[in-house]
């Protein structure tokens, strides 16, 4: 500090006996001089300060103001030589006031938390009061040093502190996004139990959406109803289950509170399949209004329960046979269940429509029923493995739709040269068979690009395009002999599913391209089928049978390009 210049002007303030405008002043100087930018200026800040208080304590300022009114310098504005004698040093500044109230105050509250009693809230609300509007906290280094230990204390007595939380957060703004972010461990478990505070008491309020399930997850359950209250909610009711997902997420601390058996029983519930409530309400009001309709026109109810257990048959079918054997096969295979599983329907698919071409009477209900059976089993694993979806629903449904017509409508068509008896014996086991093929797509593919390297691929295309040549020549031979013509059928859509997890990984132009070649064998069909029966070697049966083998050897053939050429670009340019 030079001479002649003012311990005051340092701080920028006027001569002053008040130790809060000096504290005031020192902390609104020290946000614009930094020790490690200006360390003289900080040293020179640091000294005025100190000067300053030991001024104001010692009653001095009046001396102070007439030196400086003189123009003579201040003669404790320079700061004591080291080797000063001891003899000349000021004595020891008294205790001050604020400081010993501030020390009784936390005192007082530590033992508040400590012991409480009667009184004990009250007494600690009062001490922490007192602490935030002691004058010591305009000190910036005693305020932090004040605020790490009232955290810490807080912190460690919680939940009998829940109440003063809210005083002390708002004093040091421990509640704001900044302090968030370098906020230490007392800190960060205040602003948690702030915020469970103030979610508890959302919860507890009536009019709250949350209410009802709060109440419900801290009381005892009765199962059936809580089932029925998990399905039948109004949207602007929050379940059980959700509320304690949301819990769980935002609010752990607060499980403390609820009942561990109806957390229990929520999450065994939510773990199994549940019936749908949606489809059991549309059985009921679709049947109520049926069955009024039929009343009222005295034809009874009958249709009415027909339409009901219609949608009762459907809930059932899919909780039951569909989404209890994907549960269990989860279950026993988390990660992925073996390859038998995935494929299996396939092999039960295809020997069931071999079957049907002998089957009559029981024996053929029996193989339509292993049919459906596979259909539904395909159903099941098409949801256990799927490849990321990057086309639009509306593309999917296009590419899934577009074949399993044109193979159908063949197959109608060719009706007309099929012995008598094996078109009704076929039919299940037929359609059975071109569904599950569509509905396990997903998997399928997945086998085929992770069972089978680039090498293997290229070998199992080049055995089906073999097939599919013999198929051809099966197909001009057989089909005059009407006994062999449903086996030709057979043999081509055997042949068409086995190709099909091949073509779904064409490029966008290859599946227009393919998509256009299988329409315009669609119309081929519909303009030969309005025709006069045309005996000679079946021309539907031939001529559409090889279009579709043909269809999709072209589309194998598009897809071994594929992999040619992506084999190149993983094996570089050559030197």
């Amino acid at each position: 500090m030079t001479v002649g210049q003012s311990i005051w002007a340092i701080l920028g303030i006027a001569p002053t006996a008040e130790v809060s405008d000096i504290r005031r002043a020192y902390a609104v100087r020290l946000k614009v001089t930094h020790p490690e930018d200006d360390p003289d200026g900080f040293k020179e800040l640091r000294a005025a300060y100190e000067t300053a208080l030991r001024m104001a304590r010692g009653r001095v300022v009046q001396v102070a103001a007439a030196s400086q009114s003189s123009g003579e310098s201040d003669p404790v504005a320079v700061t004591p030589s080291a080797h000063e004698p001891e003899t000349k040093r000021e004595p020891a500044p008294p205790v001050d006031p604020h400081l010993e109230e501030l020390r009784r105050s936390y005192q007082a509250l530590h033992q508040a938390l400590a012991s409480p009693g009667e009184g004990g809230l009250a007494a600690a609300q009062r001490a922490l009061a007192s602490i935030v509007k002691s004058e010591v906290l305009h000190n910036v280094n005693l305020e932090r040093d004040v605020e790490q230990r009232l955290a810490h204390l807080l912190a460690s007595a919680i939940p009998l502190s829940d109440s003063l939380l809210a005083m002390a957060a708002d004093r040091f703004g421990w509640l704001s996004p900044q302090v968030a972010l370098d906020a230490n461990g007392a800190i960060s478990a205040i602003r948690a139990r702030v915020s469970d505070l103030k979610f508890l008491q959302a919860l507890e309020a009536p009019q709250s959406p949350y209410a009802a399930a709060y109440k419900g997850l801290r009381g005892r359950k009765f199962p059936l109803w809580s089932w029925v209250l998990a399905h039948f909610h109004r949207k602007s009711r929050f379940g059980e289950y959700q509320l304690l997902h949301l819990i769980r997420i935002e609010h752990p601390a607060l499980l403390a509170l609820l009942n561990p058996k109806a957390i229990q029983w929520w999450d065994r519930m939510a773990s199994r399949p549940q019936p749908s409530a949606n489809l059991l309400l549309t059985a009921v009001l679709f049947g109520g209004l049926l069955g009024s309709i039929s009343f009222a026109s005295g034809e009874g109810v009958g249709l009415g329960l027909s339409a009901a257990g219609l949608f009762v048959g459907i809930m059932l079918w899919k909780w039951l046979l569909l989404e209890w054997p994907r549960y269990w096969m989860k279950k026993r295979w988390p990660v992925d269940p073996p390859l038998l599983i995935y494929l299996g329907w396939l092999p039960l698919s295809i020997g069931c429509l071999v079957a049907s071409l002998l089957a009559r009477g029981w024996v053929a209900a029996l193989v339509a029923v292993l049919a459906l059976a596979a259909t539904q089993w395909a159903f099941i694993v098409s949801y256990l493995r799927r490849l990321p979806r990057t086309e639009s629903a509306q593309d999917w449904l296009i590419a899934f739709m577009v074949p399993q017509l044109a193979i159908a409508m063949w197959w109608i068509s060719s009706f007309e040269g099929f012995p008598a008896g094996s078109v009704e014996s076929m039919m299940v086991p037929f359609f059975s068979l071109l569904i599950a093929s569509g509905l396990a797509a997903p998997a399928v593919r997945g086998l085929w690009l992770t069972e089978f390297d680039g090498l293997q691929r290229r070998k199992v295309m080049a055995a089906l395009a073999l097939l599919s040549l013999a198929a051809c020549f099966l197909l001009w031979w057989l089909t005059p002999y009407d006994t062999w013509r449903p086996l030709c059928a057979v043999i081509v859509l055997i042949l068409v599913v086995l190709i099909r997890p091949i073509v779904f990984f064409l490029g966008d132009g290859q599946q227009k391209l393919r998509l256009g070649w299988i329409a315009a064998l669609v119309a081929v069909l519909v303009f030969v089928s309005v025709l006069p029966p045309m005996e000679a070697r079946g021309v539907v049966l031939v001529g559409g049978g090889i279009g579709l083998i043909a269809t999709s050897v072209f589309s194998m053939g598009l897809e071994l390009w594929n992999e040619r050429q992506a084999q190149a670009s993983r094996s570089g340019p050559r030197g």
